[in-house]
């Protein structure tokens, strides 16, 4: 068979099918989470975290800062009552998409630019952060219940296991590309202005995104329930256990991650040293783990969702104890090899994961069931930053002393997520014939 044929007959082109709608609505589909993440690099990740470094932002600030946006995401609860009056909701998408990211990346900057002082700054950030993310708290799950139909549960996982590839690799281009230059100019006069100016170039990548985004099929949203109202999006799922049993590894899951989130890659960049581009060495590790991808997805077929998840976060939490003992001697081994465990697990992990917001989702009414997954995970957010927030504020500035070690802070915060971890998987080995959907 010659090569022509081969790529013609590949599994990646037949689930790009360009001859029909679904085929054409997962093309856009991956070439948004593409560009979605060179986007999202610069504007929530790791650069976001050394520009608010390069603006005199303190660790507690930023711990501030990170609990902000999913204290927003919790006003999704509004979000069904607006879209749910709307048929066609393409360009009401669209418009929410760049508001949005309009104030996360222009407003974000002019106001680091402009603001001076430190308070007023700090106040001027929390207030464009609230209303950005309210925003697109609105919005969100119109997207996800749009894009749910070009993922049919028989093609889900390899559908899935591509868009993991596909937001590798933005990653590694787009984080190593500007992680260097971010690295090479660490502490010089140029630093804050071209972090700065990397922000205006994610606003133009965010121009294309939309367009793309706009290109599929919009097909009708089936529902029983006629009436419009708020209460729906409670009352709808608590009647769908299943639904509701995951909703409850989702908000344990989501707590325990962002716990020490958005403290740690501070941590590394400002007390350990590591540097925009050792921090971002997960995502070339990620890229040769995704070689695995048709392994893990038969580990799904065979095993199921919920179970791989389980096991894949036993060997992710067991890696955290290895990340705690990171130290400015040790972090190159220590991280180089923590990383590289997470990177193999995570593959499995993100692939399992990523389905588990539509895996007991009914089929009609989603906006109600997609809203209601985004209101838990983003309650879970929130509270487990707040948690981490008020953490770093009480923690003993000497640390404290652990089998014969002393922790700071931040290490710390990782001991306690491997407790959180550990109850969630618990939960989910205790509840796994509950959770497993019925066609399985």
């Amino acid at each position: 068979m010659s090569l022509k044929s081969r790529v013609r007959n590949s599994e990646f082109v037949k689930l790009l099918n360009w001859h029909d709608d679904l085929g054409k609505g997962r093309r856009c589909m991956l070439l948004s989470a593409f560009i979605s993440t060179v986007v999202n690099a610069i504007a929530t990740g790791t650069l976001y975290t050394a520009f608010l470094a390069a603006y005199d932002f303190s660790i507690a600030d930023v711990s501030l800062l990170g609990a902000l946006p999913s204290l927003a995401a919790c006003f999704c609860v509004l979000s069904p009552v607006f879209l749910e009056r709307f048929q066609k909701r393409r360009w009401l998408l669209a418009g929410g998409r760049l508001a949005y990211y309009l104030l996360q990346l222009l407003g974000l900057t002019l106001l680091a630019i402009f603001a001076k002082d430190p308070t007023v700054r700090l106040i001027g950030f929390s207030a464009i952060l609230l209303a950005s993310n309210l925003i697109n708290s609105l919005f969100s799950s119109g997207y996800s219940v749009w894009h749910l139909n070009f993922m049919p549960v028989e093609l889900r996982a390899k559908y899935l296991s591509y868009q993991q590839i596909t937001t590798t690799v933005a990653s590694i281009l787009s984080l190593f590309l500007f992680g260097f230059v971010a690295d090479a100019l660490k502490g010089t006069p140029h630093e804050a202005g071209v972090l700065t100016a990397l922000r205006f170039v994610a606003l133009a990548f965010v121009l294309v995104d939309i367009f793309i985004l706009c290109l599929p099929r919009e097909f009708p949203y089936p529902r029983q329930e006629n009436k419009i109202r708020v209460s729906n999006i409670i009352r709808l799922p608590l009647k769908q256990k299943k639904f509701m049993l995951t909703m409850m590894v989702v908000g344990m899951w989501t707590f325990s991650t962002a716990f020490p989130a958005a403290s740690w890659n501070y941590y590394l960049l400002h007390d350990i040293g590591t540097g925009v581009t050792i921090l971002n060495l997960f995502y070339p590790f990620m890229a040769v783990c995704l070689l695995m991808s048709p392994m893990w997805r038969h580990l799904i077929y065979k095993f199921s969702w919920f179970r791989v998840f389980g096991y894949c976060a036993m060997v992710h939490t067991a890696s955290l104890f290895l990340m705690a003992s990171i130290s400015k001697e040790n972090y190159l081994w220590v991280y180089t090899i923590g990383i590289f465990i997470q990177a193999f697990i995570g593959v499995g992990l993100n692939l399992s994961w990523s389905n588990v917001p539509f895996i007991n989702t009914p089929q009609t009414d989603q906006t109600y069931y997609l809203s209601f997954y985004t209101l838990i995970s983003s309650v879970g957010t929130f509270l487990g930053n707040s948690a981490g927030a008020w953490f770093v504020r009480v923690f003993p500035e000497g640390g404290i002393e652990l089998f014969g070690k002393t922790f700071v802070t931040v290490p710390c915060m990782l001991l306690v997520q491997i407790v959180l971890y550990a109850c969630t998987i618990t939960f989910i080995f205790v509840n796994l014939s509950r959770l497993e959907p019925n066609e399985t």
